[in-house]
């Protein structure tokens, strides 16, 4: 499984959010472009691994 990258990981926690809601908000405190996308491809590629191990 790949590592989400720092920044975003950071983020997510300082502001107590779960991924989904990192990735679908605009608020103030959101994401921003760059790390939504490296978060919602990490999911995608987590999903996928996930899948493939049968889990």
């Amino acid at each position: 499984m790949k590592k989400l990258h720092e920044s975003a990981i950071q983020k997510i926690d300082i502001n107590s959010s779960s991924f989904w809601h990192a990735t679908h908000t605009d608020s103030p405190i959101a994401l921003g472009l760059m790390d939504r996308q490296r978060v919602k491809m990490w999911m995608r590629d987590v999903y996928r691994d996930l899948d493939d191990v049968g889990v």
